[in-house]
């Protein structure tokens, strides 16, 4: 059996997973944030996955995993360790999540707006390299916007944030009293604007976190970034939020990203090619011809 190469996506929500260079994952699991990175619900959930629907042989695999910025050390080694020990993988290798994202746009370069489940992240990236000192960080991610809505909407409303976003920015939905108190929490706490400043260091909302992380940069650098900002996360699962900042931002261009794990199959792809033609370069026979080989060196 040959080499098989596949890309995985874990998070505190979903976990996708699927072959390197196809343009969606096989297969997305929902699970909730207590059940995230237990290590046997892992071990097991992969094992039968391997063998079905990806039918792949383990020690024959190589696997990409596309991680979140700031996922831990601890969890990290927890995820090598059922891919290498508990399941016998070949090869693990880690990519931040952000960088798949800008990959995905077609973009070397941009900043990276994502909405994940437990922070706001803006990520400035310039020649896919983090610009780590304009990284800005906020508590006010998935987490804090569902418990809002469950806080201020009744009990058998939407159960999905993303809904509830989509239903509330609709221009052309009739609001009731309750929804007209969420959209202000969602257009004051969450989105925010430009000028607001009275929020803690880690509690700034999505426009205010963007500025704060523009400003930070070099002025040859923000002219680059300015018109490729790229959104993640539950902004990128949701396009009327996505339009709702656009439109707050109007020096700023939004570009279209296939996401994250869309990003990592293109990569993981990439990098198979290269190998393969440095194999291939290496491996070619030496020509028989003096004046081509008398700068080589024989051992």
């Amino acid at each position: 059996m040959r080499k098989s190469h596949l890309v995985v996506q874990i998070g505190s929500k979903v976990v996708r997973i699927g072959n390197c260079g196809d343009h969606e994952p096989l297969l997305t699991h929902f699970w909730s944030p207590e059940d995230a990175f237990d290590e046997s619900l892992i071990t097991r959930l992969f094992r039968v996955w391997l063998q079905n629907p990806l039918m792949v042989d383990c020690s024959k695999t190589e696997i990409l995993v596309v991680e979140n910025l700031l996922l831990p050390m601890a969890k990290k080694m927890l995820i090598y360790r059922v891919f290498t020990q508990n399941l016998g993988i070949a090869k693990v290798t880690f990519v931040p999540d952000a960088l798949m994202s800008l990959v995905a746009s077609g973009l070397r370069n941009g900043l990276i707006v994502d909405v994940g489940w437990e922070h706001l992240m803006v990520i400035p990236v310039f020649d896919l390299r983090i610009i780590d000192h304009g990284l800005q960080i906020s508590t006010k991610g998935g987490s804090w916007l569902a418990d809002q809505i469950s806080t201020v909407l009744s009990t058998g409303a939407e159960s999905t944030s993303e809904k509830v976003i989509e239903r509330l920015l609709c221009q052309a939905v009739e609001l009731t009293d309750k929804d007209i108190l969420l959209r202000n929490v969602i257009d004051q706490e969450f989105v925010g604007e430009k000028a607001a400043d009275n929020f803690d260091l880690d509690d700034f909302p999505i426009i205010p976190l963007i500025m704060r992380a523009y400003d930070s940069l070099a002025v040859d650098v923000r002219e680059s970034l300015k018109k490729q900002v790229v959104f993640s996360g539950l902004a990128f699962w949701t396009p009327a939020l996505r339009t709702h900042c656009e439109l707050l931002l109007p020096e700023f261009r939004v570009v279209e990203s296939l996401g994250p794990w869309t990003g990592g199959s293109l990569y993981f792809e990439q990098l198979i090619r290269s190998d393969s033609l440095e194999r291939f370069e290496k491996s070619k026979p030496a020509p028989n011809d003096w004046h081509l080989q008398k700068f080589e060196v024989y051992k």
